[in-house]
């Protein structure tokens, strides 16, 4: 896993994590993706300004017997 924090630094974190053990059975990256413009790390006119210090980040943890 890459240490994003070394290069970027931000003053606000919001962490959500799962209340029960599963499997993602689908994911609504639309929605993901003007979740992002809105932070702003995506931008809506090429005029608009990413902010490279705002984004979301899913972590998967990987199991393997």
């Amino acid at each position: 896993m890459k240490n994003y924090g070394k290069n970027f630094t931000t003053k606000n974190v919001i962490e959500i994590k799962a209340e029960s053990d599963g499997y993602i059975s689908s994911q609504d990256v639309e929605t993901i993706g003007y979740l992002s413009m809105d932070l702003p790390s995506g931008r809506k006119t090429k005029e608009d300004l990413i902010d490279f210090s705002a984004g979301i980040y899913l972590n998967k943890k990987w199991w393997r017997s």
